[in-house]
């Protein structure tokens, strides 16, 4: 069942909204979202600096719509894309099933290589179930990098879809290396982590450890709130 928002929480994240487009414009930078993930794709294959475009929010590879995703953009004045970031939406009784299935990576059609992965969440990690947000793709132009850009996009991302998809849950699959793991928690502002896998990681089909961070709704809303007091 969907948990809808009160009046003072959807006033919050209209406030962090209003308090990141101000803060994007000092950097004459404007954020815009599109639901259709095909012009995510187009753009991230003509993009600087990328190896591979995540099958996760490919909707060539998973079932991609509307209903369950969308991609937000920074902008320079030229119009130029600067910075960008998918997001889905998955309803689930057990996000970690859906690792296990692979389903989280490529869902468009059936797997016919599917191989078991070596899962290692930690017993303490509660159950993520329900609607759970799935951020991935995230990229900032190799010129703009450096200015905070990829947090802010996260934290956006998340929010977003706090109130378009309601979601319970949301979760990011970082690479397991300290670089990684101190820029989801300082810079992305995830507040919780696991070991998610290691060895053979199916989104890429070679060796990465991977570790899981996720926040739950209240957790993200309690931090909406703060940064909001703060001015982020």
């Amino acid at each position: 069942m969907e948990t809808y928002l009160t009046d003072a929480e959807l006033g919050e994240i209209q406030t962090f909204i209003d308090i990141t487009k101000s803060r994007l414009a000092e950097q004459d930078l404007a954020l815009d979202v599109d639901d259709n993930l095909s012009n995510w794709v187009a753009h991230m294959r003509q993009a600087p600096g990328i190896l591979n475009i995540a099958a996760t929010h490919d909707p060539a590879r998973s079932h991609i719509h509307p209903g369950n995703a969308f991609w937000g953009r920074f902008e320079n004045k030229s119009g130029q894309i600067i910075a960008c970031m998918a997001h889905k939406m998955v309803i689930t009784e057990n996000l970690i099933d859906e690792v296990r299935s692979h389903r989280i990576f490529f869902n468009r059609r059936p797997i016919l290589n599917h191989y078991p992965v070596d899962l290692r969440v930690e017993p303490d990690v509660p159950v993520l179930s329900g609607r759970v947000g799935y951020g991935g793709g995230l990229w900032v132009h190799p010129n703009y990098r450096g200015r905070s850009l990829s947090g802010i996009m996260a934290r956006v991302m998340r929010n977003l879809s706090i109130r378009h998809f309601f979601i319970d849950w949301n979760v990011s699959f970082i690479a397991d290396t300290p670089s990684r793991i101190q820029m989801a928690h300082e810079g992305y502002g995830m507040a919780n982590r696991t070991p998610l896998l290691k060895g053979i990681f199916p989104l890429y089909g070679k060796n990465r450890d991977m570790q899981m961070f996720y926040m739950s709704k209240d957790e993200m809303l309690a931090q909406i709130a703060t940064e909001n007091q703060s001015g982020m």
